[in-house]
């Protein structure tokens, strides 16, 4: 079989389902994954037939070798799972276009990416969309999620338990009277989102939210709209340098730094190894005044080695997003150390303030988190006051 070259062009259609690949031998095809439904599989035949007659799409390349070549490129984009549909061709590859010979080894400023979009690799806040059952994810996403499942099954429900948590801790947060929230590692948006609930309290609350994935900024710019009472805005930046978070200008313009904020972590810190969470968690503390809060979860082994975060940290680290799980002892040290836990303390995440009511999530199912435990979720959860000294 002859050699592969890279796909000439790759790009998602209509949707992270479907990826079209422009192949000079193998002819212009697209992947679809597994889960799209019969309905919506339907509707991209459709679409795709309807392209081809506008645009006068040449038919589909035939010969054996081009099928081998689409089946070799599915196999390769697909290892290690077997979710994915047979291919739908679309039509033959266009001739290549000559380019004169580059006369310096430097690239045009003009084929340069506005950002790394890292779609090749899986993503912990695109892996915890997939978990979450949400559809802004990727394929890396999806085989990393798949396979995190098949060794820990209870993870999706693990998943669904610290978004119940953020719901909770936030309605607290703004019922005792803050309306400023900083949310670092926002993740995908997934309403009600941290901005919604704060804002069914206190209509004027004011939330920003920081992430690094431009997959994540840019959703949240689309879908998180504020109520026009309060605000809220989106900082792309790294957790390992709150320096720079704090630097932001829509932190400056949108926080008011000297009064009391809600700092949340949720689903963050286990991402980051001991001198990153502890320096994150000082730095910020350090900039905001006493009454300030710090809500977050972490992953832990104390519930049991078989627990289900722990299990699936191998394969977390596995697929590129490594994770730190850490006993009660570690996180007192790294994070509570000086701050007054509230009510009920450091606590398995199921455990903390079950009964509280939020408004916005009385529709969300969660019969099937009843049955769960501390070993299935395997995650600590907390909130914490900053004192004034």
């Amino acid at each position: 079989m002859p050699d592969l070259p890279v796909p000439i062009v790759r790009c998602e259609l209509p949707t992270p389902d479907a990826i079209v690949i422009d192949h000079p031998m193998a002819g212009r095809f697209v992947l679809v994954d597994i889960r799209v439904d019969d309905a919506d599989l339907d509707r991209l035949r459709e679409r795709l037939a309807v392209e081809t007659e506008l645009h006068a799409v040449p038919p589909p390349l035939c010969s054996p070798t081009a099928a081998m070549l689409r089946d070799s490129i599915a196999a390769g984009m697909t290892a290690r799972t077997r979710t994915r549909r047979p291919l739908v061709l679309v039509g033959a590859a266009p001739e290549p276009v000559a380019r004169p010979a580059p006369t310096s080894p430097e690239v045009e400023e003009s084929f340069l990416p506005d950002a790394d979009l890292l779609l090749d690799r899986a993503h912990s806040a695109r892996v915890y969309d997939v978990l979450l059952g949400g559809k802004t994810n990727y394929w890396a996403d999806r085989i990393a999620a798949d396979e995190i499942v098949q060794i820990a099954p209870t993870t999706p429900l693990a998943a669904r338990a610290q978004r119940g948590f953020m719901h909770r801790v936030v309605t607290e947060l703004a019922r005792s009277g803050f309306d400023q929230f900083l949310d670092i590692g926002a993740g995908i948006p997934s309403e009600p989102n941290l901005h919604q609930v704060a804002q069914s309290v206190i209509p004027t609350a004011r939330v920003v939210y920081v992430d690094n994935d431009p997959i994540v900024l840019a959703h949240a710019a689309a879908l998180m709209t504020s109520d026009p009472r309060g605000a809220v805005g989106y900082v792309d930046a790294d957790a390992r340098k709150p320096a720079d978070i704090l630097a932001a200008p829509q932190v400056r313009e949108l926080l008011d730094l000297d009064r009391p904020v809600a700092i949340s972590a949720v689903g963050l810190l286990h991402f980051l190894d001991d001198e990153d969470a502890h320096r994150l968690v000082t730095t910020l503390l350090d900039a905001v005044p006493a009454g300030s809060a710090l809500a977050f979860s972490q992953v832990t082994p104390d519930f049991g080695e078989h627990g289900a975060m722990a299990t699936a940290m191998a394969q977390f680290t596995a697929a590129g997003m490594p994770m730190f799980p850490r006993s009660a002892a570690d996180v007192h040290r790294l994070f509570l150390d000086g701050l007054e836990p509230a009510e009920p303390g450091l606590v398995g995440m199921l455990r903390w303030r079950p009964a509280v009511e939020v408004p916005l999530a009385a529709h969300l199912d969660t019969a099937d988190l009843a049955a769960l435990t501390d070993v299935d979720v395997s995650m600590y959860a907390a909130l914490a006051r900053k004192p004034a000294h």
